[in-house]
C-alpha cells in the first residue's frame, strides 16, 4: 500500500510557468515584503552618479504568480483524510507555495532543495516506511534523485522525455492541470475498497 506521496511543484502542481509582474511602486531595498513578493535589487557600480531611473531599478518590486488546480487540491485533502501522508520537495523557494501548502494541510514542505534524494530519504526514514510504500511525481531532471528513493514514480504529460523514460507511470494530464489528482486516483483505484472509501468522503 502506498502511504506517502512526494510531490514536486513547478511543472507538477503548477504548469511550470513563472509569471513575474513588475510593480510600479518603488520600495526601499531590504524591506520585508508580502507573500509572493521578492525584493529584487539591481546595481551597476560602474556609474559614479546613478540616475533616478537606476535608483528606481535598485528597489524594483517583482511579484511572482503561480496557478494551482483545484482538482489536485481536493485529491490531496482526500488523501490526507484517508490517513495518508504528503510531502512537498521543491527546488525553488516560494511564499505562494507555502501558503497553498498550509491551505491543504501539508506540513512537510521542503523548498530550495538541491539534493531531493537526501530529503526524500530522510522523510521516508522518519515515517518508518519502505520504498514500496512511497510514490512520487516530478517533471524534470532534478527529480531523478527523488525517483530513486520511491517504489512508484509518476510523470505528468508535460515532463521532459528522459524523466518519462524513468517513470513507472506516465500520466495523461499535464502539471497544473490535474496530474496529481490523476496520480492519486490511479493509486487508489488499484484497490476497489480504497477507491470506494475515497469516493465516500464526498457522497
Amino acid at each position: 500500500m502506498i502511504k506517502l506521496l512526494l510531490l514536486d511543484v513547478d511543472g507538477t502542481l503548477t504548469d511550470g510557468k513563472l509569471h513575474l509582474l513588475e510593480s510600479s511602486a518603488p520600495i526601499s531595498p531590504n524591506v520585508c515584503v508580502d507573500s509572493g513578493m521578492t525584493d529584487i535589487k539591481f546595481s551597476d557600480k560602474s556609474h559614479a552618479n546613478p540616475s533616478p531611473e537606476s535608483n528606481l531599478a535598485e528597489s524594483m518590486l517583482v511579484q511572482e504568480c503561480k496557478s494551482f488546480h483545484v482538482h489536485d487540491g481536493l485529491g490531496i485533502v482526500a488523501w490526507r483524510k484517508l490517513g495518508r501522508e504528503v510531502a512537498i520537495i521543491s527546488g525553488r523557494e516560494s511564499r505562494i507555495l507555502a501558503a497553498r501548502a498550509r491551505e491543504l494541510g501539508i506540513t512537510r514542505v521542503f523548498m530550495g532543495v538541491g539534493d531531493k534524494s537526501n530529503i526524500a530519504r530522510n522523510i521516508i526514514a522518519g515515517l518508518g516506511l519502505s520504498k514500496d510504500e512511497v510514490a512520487c511525481i516530478g517533471d524534470d531532471l532534478n527529480d531523478l534523485g527523488m525517483f530513486r528513493e520511491c517504489g512508484l514514480c509518476f510523470t505528468p504529460a508535460n515532463a521532459c522525455a528522459y524523466l518519462k523514460s524513468k517513470a513507472h507511470i506516465q500520466l495523461s494530464k499535464s502539471g497544473g492541470e490535474g496530474a496529481v489528482r490523476e496520480m492519486i486516483e490511479y493509486i487508489l483505484q488499484r484497490n476497489e475498497e480504497e477507491y470506494q472509501e475515497f469516493l465516500a468522503l464526498y457522497e
